[in-house]
């Protein structure tokens, strides 16, 4: 599959990154979505208290530290993820604007096999984004035995619906 990656900022990191075979990957934090990584561990919440409940005063300690790790695990991952966005399209004229210098950048094609099979001896993780109303939700059933790749895609493969102009991958 083509994906493209818009660029207008830095051109001469862009070309040493394509020189180089490299590409940088913004924490979290730089990227111009608030919401993004947001996901509701209500579910988990209520479920772990209704369990509390049932086990006991003695064990709802216990779910209580169960909860906080879990909290601290996507914490972690959010500090340690890169995010790399690229888009299905090189001819939306929003993303041009956005993220090409206001339509004075340029749009880099990648083949999307090739570019997720040049870095295996990275953690690098490769999905569709799935636009939503709502952000994806945790629950007691997603704590075991957890796949990373399923704990990132949750973190970062959803946004509002708002953004699904982007088609990111």
């Amino acid at each position: 599959m083509r994906v493209y990656k818009y660029r207008g900022g830095s051109f001469e990191r862009d070309l040493e990154s394509l020189e180089r075979n490299l590409y940088w990957s913004p924490k979290f934090d730089d990227l111009n979505d608030p919401c993004e990584t947001l996901i509701n561990t209500d579910p988990f919440k209520i479920q772990s208290k209704t369990f509390a409940k049932l086990f006991g005063k003695d064990k709802s300690d216990e779910f209580l530290k169960v909860e906080e790790a879990l909290q601290n695990l996507f914490e972690v991952k959010k500090k340690g993820l890169g995010i790399y966005s690229l888009s299905k399209t090189y001819k939306d004229e929003l993303l041009w604007a956005h993220y090409a210098n206001s339509h004075k950048g340029f749009c880099i094609e990648y083949d999307l096999d090739l570019l997720a099979n040049s870095y295996k001896s990275f953690e690098t993780f490769s999905f569709p984004v799935i636009y939503t109303k709502k952000p994806p939700e945790y629950n007691i059933r997603d704590i075991n035995k957890t796949p990373s790749d399923k704990i990132v895609k949750k973190l970062a493969g959803y946004k509002s619906k708002r953004w699904n102009y982007e088609q990111e991958h």
